[in-house]
């Protein structure tokens, strides 16, 4: 593995790890603890009070008064709870390094990740984006992407995008390297309010990635249903369509042209595996009926007269068997 040694690192190397803190007491000792145990000292810790009300930001008040080392932390309190979009928008307003890295309270990072994701964009100065390697110790199998395997490097046109759309790079957010400049340029803020703030950034972001670098060892360790108090454990379902509504209005909204057909194709996908159209629920209907409009335009003809047989049938006769059709479609297309 590439190091970087930190005697070469300068005040211009300096990476802003945002840690949005919001009710996770049992988890944020280890969350800081990794911050502080990184083989990297040119770092700046951002971590938002999003006015929580356990004792999260009083475990990191002392174990940052307990600190000596090199790396700087700061505690950004927020008047009231936000949510996590308007968390990591203040860490970008706040930070100053040359890189963002945003890092979620409940999980951690294993101790030579920033080094390693630091020493990757000084192999591949021009790359737009750092992406690190996931570690989850309840689904080992969850983040896998093969084409990590025999490469740390990738460029071309829309590459970002090819690798959103054929699912071969996570939505998350966390776990990513990348320059503020550019973040700040293309404007990559978070929707507030939204559960799936990540799919919607991911989407947006994913179109200014052109060259992007891989960490071929693991960097982030993701925790996931251990969290009573996380975002997704609590989303009520209610909540989660209206979000997935926010989202799928947005892709259905943008202009029209050969990323967008993609998209249109990928959030099909989202929207008949999440809602599965089990039930006549009015907006998603209205969705549904949007998409395949959409689809009507951009010429996916077999797909469209697919989707009109499907929204005719009845529940729990050949609706599954027809949806598994329609989704093995849309896959293809999208790698074609």
């Amino acid at each position: 593995m590439l190091e970087l040694d930190r005697i070469n690192t300068t005040q211009h190397d300096t990476v802003s790890i945002i840690i949005p803190v919001y009710n996770v007491e049992p988890f944020i000792e280890e969350c800081i603890q990794s911050i502080i145990d990184q083989t990297y000292d040119n770092i700046e810790c951002l971590i938002i009070d999003d006015r929580g009300s356990d004792k999260s930001i009083e475990i990191c008040k002392a174990i940052i008064s307990c600190y000596r080392g090199k790396k700087q932390f700061r505690i950004i309190q927020h008047d009231r709870n936000f949510g996590l979009s308007e968390a990591r928008n203040t860490g970008i307003r706040e930070s100053t390094g040359k890189w963002i890295y945003f890092l979620d309270s409940d999980d951690s990072l294993t101790p030579n990740a920033i080094s390693h994701l630091v020493s990757l964009f000084r192999k591949h100065p021009t790359a737009d984006i750092v992406i690190g390697r996931i570690a989850c110790p309840q689904a080992p199998q969850r983040y896998r992407f093969p084409f990590c395997e025999t490469t740390d490097y990738i460029e071309g046109d829309g590459i970002g995008e090819y690798l959103l759309f054929t699912e071969k790079i996570p939505v998350n957010a966390w776990d990513k390297l990348i320059p503020r400049d550019l973040i700040v340029s293309s404007k990559l803020w978070f929707i507030p309010g939204l559960i799936h703030e990540d799919e919607m950034w991911m989407y947006t972001a994913s179109r200014y990635f052109n060259k992007i670098a891989f960490a071929r060892d693991s960097t982030y360790i993701h925790n996931v249903n251990v969290n009573p108090n996380s975002i997704m454990s609590t989303a009520k379902l209610q909540r989660t369509c209206d979000n997935w509504n926010v989202i799928l209005t947005n892709i259905l909204e943008a202009p029209a042209n050969h990323y967008n057909d993609k998209a249109i194709l990928k959030y099909l996908k989202c929207l008949l595996t999440y809602y599965k159209f089990v039930s006549d629920n009015g907006t998603s209907h209205k969705l549904f009926k949007r998409f395949v409009e959409h689809l009507k335009l951009s010429g996916n003809r077999k797909l469209v007269v697919l989707l009109k047989i499907y929204d005719k049938q009845p529940v729990g006769i050949l609706r599954p068997q027809l949806r598994r059709v329609i989704l093995n479609l849309i896959s293809v297309r999208l790698y074609s």
